[in-house]
């Protein structure tokens, strides 16, 4: 009976010889291997013009693309499986009666992102730059810093650094200032802590009332020998009318009453 001596790999291209030696050292471990690896396939494109979504597509593609070891003729093809929307009729319209194996992804991909990068990007990216300011918590106004500066060229830490103070919330821009950190780390740490504290426990000066809800807000007078109860609370925070930076602290203060009606 002649036997079959065709071998499969799990990814096309890779060498799957297993009677090359394989080195092992006590309490060393050499990894897996991409054999055992499952590799997921990129997500589809549909034509969004947002930079960061259109460039982060383009890298998952190559990285899936080197991992399979997909031929270069065959690339166009199996990319093409992957449009969808605006993104599949621009697709459609410039190659639907062109042999794809006769295509290039690194063609295809200029083409692409001329088409669907926004106009003036550098330009866009330095616009959001200079009026970037925070607005809500610290974490958000990082995370947009961070994710724009990532998308610019030629930024270096202390830009960064000075972009992040000089866009905080007055009171925290001072607190830092005061400290004057070295990194961009130690500033989101300090910021990130005296935000925190001062914002986000503040409330109002003004009492507010937690009473029995079993009393019906009908608009009806009580009847006689009624009481209605309940508490003052005092809660601590900031003078916001004062051009003091330097914040105060107070406890809650609670004042049980009751009104007889």
């Amino acid at each position: 009976m002649d036997t079959d001596n065709t071998t499969f790999t799990a990814f096309p291209g890779v060498d799957d010889n297993t009677s090359a030696p394989v080195e092992r050292e006590a309490g060393i471990n050499h990894g897996i291997g991409l054999r055992n690896v499952k590799v997921h396939q990129p997500k589809t494109y549909n034509g969004n013009r947002n930079f960061m979504v259109l460039g982060n597509w383009v890298f998952s593609v190559e990285r899936y693309l080197s991992l399979m070891k997909i031929p270069k003729d065959e690339q166009v093809l199996y990319i093409s499986t992957l449009f969808e929307s605006e993104a599949l009729l621009w697709f459609r319209s410039k190659y639907e009666h062109t042999d794809y194996r006769s295509l290039r992804w690194p063609d295809i991909r200029d083409a692409l992102e001329l088409y669907f990068k926004p106009p003036n990007q550098d330009r866009r990216l330095q616009d959001q730059w200079a009026t970037l300011r925070q607005v809500g918590s610290v974490f958000d106004y990082v995370s947009k810093l961070e994710a724009l500066a990532m998308q610019m060229t030629g930024v270096s830490e202390i830009q960064k650094l000075d972009k992040f103070i000089r866009g905080l919330k007055p009171k925290t821009r001072i607190e830092v200032e005061l400290r004057d950190p070295k990194s961009t780390d130690e500033a989101y740490r300090l910021a990130d802590r005296f935000d925190r504290i001062v914002y986000g426990h503040y409330d109002s000066f003004l009492p507010t009332v937690s009473y029995d809800q079993s009393w019906p807000a009908t608009g009806k007078i009580p009847e006689t020998g009624t009481e209605r109860t309940g508490i003052f609370r005092f809660r601590s925070g900031i003078d916001e009318s004062s051009d003091r930076s330097i914040p105060f602290r107070c406890q809650v203060l609670t004042v049980p009453f009751s009104v007889p009606v």
